[in-house]
């Protein structure tokens, strides 16, 4: 299960607003949050994460979520860096030097 996050409903209120919805167990709730960042949503990225940290419409998967934190994060948005953060201890080595070499040769198609 992932971490308990502070302030999750708030941003899940935000999302909402923004036709975004992580707490579904569709994959189109995934599908529609790329969608979204693909057209200049902000959240996506960091929607996705908690997506993969939560296992809420995707396979639950934590070096995926580090993965789209990293992506989050380079804009220094505060809550994409803390949740990095605090995954990195949870993550091993090598994921999160996989999840690194992925985040610095992805490309937006």
């Amino acid at each position: 299960m992932g971490f308990v996050v502070s302030g999750v409903g708030a941003l899940a209120s935000r999302w909402r607003l923004e036709g975004l919805s992580w707490f579904s167990a569709e994959p189109e709730g995934a599908c529609a949050s790329f969608a979204h960042w693909r057209q200049g949503g902000a959240a996506a990225p960091l929607n996705l994460g908690l997506m993969y940290d939560f296992g809420h419409g995707v396979p639950k998967d934590e070096q995926q979520a580090y993965f789209w934190w990293l992506l989050a994060s380079v804009g220094g948005g505060a809550d994409a860096i803390k949740f990095r953060d605090q995954i990195e201890s949870r993550i091993t080595p090598k994921q999160r030097a996989a999840a690194q070499a992925d985040a610095r040769n992805w490309k937006p198609q």
